[in-house]
């Protein structure tokens, strides 16, 4: 059995969402954490941090995290691992609902229509994405931490645009999901 996580924070956004500075610190805080031989019992090696300050991929600094290159994070922790591993995923940013109600998790680079402030799905994470990868690893004990912003849920008058059922988007068998705030 081998524990791993994979943090990533998003403090950045382009103009059409507002920034999220403590994102990185929330990242930094809880590494420290799984990495305390008195908490989490993490080695150092097998907490990944993802920020936009540093891609540890390309080893080189970096502004953006595009919802490509988030993903390519996400499909490779989940891929190739053992059954009885353990695995974390932390999410600290924006999560997003479309107009029909689906869940989508915010990248540096994602944008919203001009007209409508729809979200263009396409610059976002889809939810549908993140579970359909944990479903196809063979890793049978793996935790879903969001740590979210649910923007674009409250409309203009303040009462609720869309709702999202968390468990139907990303839950499934052998899956603890932990949401540090629902959609309204």
């Amino acid at each position: 059995m081998v524990k791993k996580a994979l943090l990533i924070g998003i403090n950045r956004y382009e103009p059409e969402l507002f920034n999220l500075p403590s994102a990185v610190k929330d990242v930094k805080a809880f590494q420290k954490r799984l990495v305390d031989k008195h908490i989490g019992q993490f080695q150092e090696e097998d907490v990944i941090v993802v920020l936009p300050e540093y891609d540890q991929k390309t080893q080189a600094e970096t502004g953006e995290l595009t919802e490509q290159s988030i993903q390519d994070w996400i499909y490779d922790f989940f891929t190739g691992r053992d059954k009885d591993d353990v695995l974390i995923l932390y999410f600290s940013g924006h999560a997003l609902i479309n107009n029909n109600g689906t869940l989508f998790f915010a990248a540096t680079d994602t944008k919203k229509y001009d007209t409508g402030g729809e979200l263009i799905e396409s610059t976002a994470i889809p939810a549908s994405f993140i579970r359909q990868t944990m479903d196809d690893s063979q890793c049978e004990n793996k935790v879903v931490i969001l740590d979210c912003c649910f923007s674009g849920t409250i409309k203009d008058d303040y009462s609720v645009k869309n709702t999202v059922d968390i468990k139907a988007e990303l839950g499934g068998s052998g899956r603890i999901i932990l949401a540090s705030s629902n959609s309204v």
